[in-house]
């Protein structure tokens, strides 16, 4: 609908106004964090950078064989399904 109406431009668009209302939903919404919490809640946070690569290579790899499925491009599918499964 938003293709039809303003051309494919408009899908980027759409997605300013949306980001603010998400930022500022966020910053009013999520509960506050005090100093000394924060301190604490450091020494705990870590990155998964295992769910990060393995959720990427499932996207590129499932993307990959979307854009042109065929036989050929089998290899993607299952790359993605595997790494898919791995991630879950």
């Amino acid at each position: 609908m938003l293709i039809g109406t303003g051309g494919w431009q408009s899908i980027f668009i759409v997605n300013i106004p949306l980001s603010l209302a998400c930022i500022l939903l966020g910053y009013f919404r999520f509960p506050k964090v005090s100093s000394e919490a924060a301190g604490e809640e450091k020494k705990l946070l870590s990155i998964d950078f295992t769910g990060i690569i393995l959720f990427g290579i499932t996207l590129t790899t499932l993307l990959l064989f979307l854009m042109n499925p065929s036989l050929s491009k089998i290899t993607f599918l299952l790359v993605a399904v595997i790494a898919g499964g791995i991630f879950v």
